[in-house]
């Protein structure tokens, strides 16, 4: 689902600025939020926003991919009743999220830098590669981010 939001859009660029994943002098014009929800800025031209679905939608694609990996791990302690249902739903939800943010500070560290990080971080290097081509995600082997994250 593609949401025209100028409002979100200003905070994640407010947030992004904050963290110095974005350069100052650059809005954030698409955004991805699990489940598929991408966000794009209204005022963006037809191209921008093309090309940041398709970018966001490889997100999503990595989301979902992390999601059933979290479902493969959790969802057994759940159906033995060790744990609630909610927590099983809560690992699926959240293991995408988890996983970007724990890459992307570990590039940080390692580049003491939070541009590199997000320039070098391999959901990014997938999503940034490939946005440009059309039948992308019809081709995309799963997990194919992990490629990047190796530098193959």
């Amino acid at each position: 689902m593609v949401i025209r939001s100028r409002r979100a859009l200003a905070l994640i660029t407010w947030v992004a600025h904050t963290l110095g994943t974005v350069p100052r002098w650059r809005r954030v014009v698409g955004f991805a939020f699990p489940p598929p929800l991408i966000l794009v800025d209204p005022d963006a031209s037809t191209a921008a926003v093309q090309d940041t679905i398709a970018h966001e939608q490889v997100h999503v694609e990595q989301w979902a991919e992390c999601a059933l990996v979290s479902l493969a791990l959790v969802g057994p302690v759940v159906v033995l009743g060790a744990a609630p249902l909610w927590v099983g739903a809560l690992a699926a939800y959240v293991a995408w999220p988890a996983l970007y943010v724990a890459l992307w500070a570990v590039w940080a560290l390692r580049y003491r830098s939070a541009r590199a990080a997000y320039l070098l971080h391999p959901c990014e290097a997938e999503a940034r590669l490939t946005a440009g081509d059309p039948g992308y995600l019809t081709r995309r082997k799963p997990f194919a981010w992990v490629r990047f994250a190796f530098g193959s």
